[in-house]
């Protein structure tokens, strides 16, 4: 491929600071260098052997969304006009929150009413556990859940319709970085 760096095969959020960095070098270079900081502050700095893929800790001393960018240079560098590579993604460790969900069962559907938000990247998905199995749909504000597709959760709404006590259920919310919301009860 063409020269250059790509955090995480180039996702755009990760939930932790521990990245792997992939790596396609010019066929001159002999190493590199990776750095957290574009000025290669010595002690910001790592070098390494050439490699595909190299395990890299980003600067996590900030919690919530941001951008966060490595720098590489391979070895050896030219003084007078060092080539620099760089990729970013936006590191987000917040957890998305839920302040409300209802739901109502209609014939084999469980819909489920949610009011979350998440601070620092956008909502992904709801999970739906039923005992030990679980659903997941995309996110939206009304999440529609086809319980014919889970023997236990037919087992144990079969019996209801409309709106009902679910307390046999819990839902979680996953944003894109992949942060979850604890398991939490319907209502």
């Amino acid at each position: 491929g063409e020269v250059g760096v790509s955090i995480n095969s180039a996702a755009n959020y990760t939930d932790t600071k521990d990245v792997v960095i992939d790596v396609v070098w010019p066929p001159f270079a002999t190493g590199l260098r990776i750095s957290n900081d574009g000025g290669f502050l010595p002690s910001e700095t790592v070098e390494f052997d050439l490699s595909e893929q190299i395990s890299w800790t980003l600067d996590d001393s900030v919690e919530g969304l941001y951008t966060k960018i490595v720098y590489v240079r391979f070895s050896p560098t030219p003084t007078d006009n060092p080539q620099t590579y760089s990729d970013d993604i936006i590191f987000d460790n917040l957890h998305p929150t839920v302040t409300e969900s209802e739901a109502a069962l209609i014939g084999d559907a469980l819909v489920v009413m949610i009011d979350a938000e998440d601070e620092a990247s956008v909502l992904a998905s709801v999970d739906l556990q039923v005992g030990d199995e679980v659903l997941t749909e995309p996110f939206t504000s009304a999440v529609s859940f086809d319980l014919s597709e889970t023997s236990a959760a037919v087992d144990r709404v079969g019996h209801r319709s409309g709106t009902s006590d679910f307390d046999d259920f819990r839902l979680r919310v996953t944003d894109l970085a992949g942060n979850k919301t604890s398991w939490l009860k319907i209502g």
